[in-house]
């Protein structure tokens, strides 16, 4: 019975002591994250870190995930939320998974573009995990495909895809106004799901760089 209250009071304990010695933290870090994430976890992160430890300077770097890897073990980045890809990690660095991303196609909402013979496809640039999942699917269901768009940056496909000219694959939590998640009766094969994972330099870590790889497991294990 007493067991939840004392939760309660660790976790209460917790926050007063993180709050109290905020003054205390300072200093720089640099934040990696795939552009598909980095519009709709970081807000969320970053609002509440600054305002938690408004002395540490926080640099943001969009990248694809086998480059975060490398940039956490060139100490180019001190933490990084990645998408989990086989035989992709760094060498010498903490990881831990955040949550399970299930993966959605989404169009123009009332649109064509998903029932078409040939499949419009609006798709990040190669060795992106997603575009490989959404491409394997495809081809599993025997169902022809083009690509008509490919760019590094998700608002760029979100473009193509809101004018109808083609669909696209993101994670279930990036939603955007104009398009819907296009479900069973599109005709579209189910897509897998992903992991999303927190990355973060094992050596010469600053105690910022550590808070701010609190604060992401706390703000984005779950979907806002």
């Amino acid at each position: 019975m007493l067991l939840p209250y004392a939760r309660n009071l660790l976790t209460t304990h917790d926050e007063v002591h993180s709050r109290l010695s905020a003054d205390e933290v300072n200093g720089r870090v640099t934040l990696g994250c795939p552009d598909i994430y980095a519009a709709f976890i970081l807000p969320r992160t970053l609002a509440s870190f600054r305002q938690a430890y408004p002395k540490v300077e926080v640099t943001v770097v969009c990248a694809l995930t086998k480059e975060l890897a490398r940039a956490i073990d060139e100490c180019r980045v001190d933490v990084a939320v990645a998408t989990r890809m086989p035989g992709v990690a760094p060498r010498d660095g903490l990881v831990c998974k955040l949550r399970t991303e299930p993966l959605v196609w989404q169009g123009a909402k009332g649109g064509s573009a998903s029932r078409q013979e040939t499949l419009p496809l609006a798709l990040l640039s190669e060795g992106n995990l997603h575009r490989d999942l959404a491409l394997n699917s495809l081809h599993q269901a025997g169902r022809p495909w083009r690509i008509t768009c490919t760019s590094d940056s998700i608002s760029g496909l979100q473009a193509v895809a809101l004018s109808d000219s083609a669909i696209i694959v993101t994670a279930q939590s990036v939603q955007t106004e104009g398009l819907e998640i296009l479900g069973d009766r599109s005709g579209l094969p189910p897509l897998p799901a992903v992991e999303l994972m927190l990355w973060r330099r094992r050596s010469d870590v600053s105690v910022a760089a550590k808070r701010l790889a609190e604060e992401i497991e706390r703000t984005a294990r779950a979907p806002a």
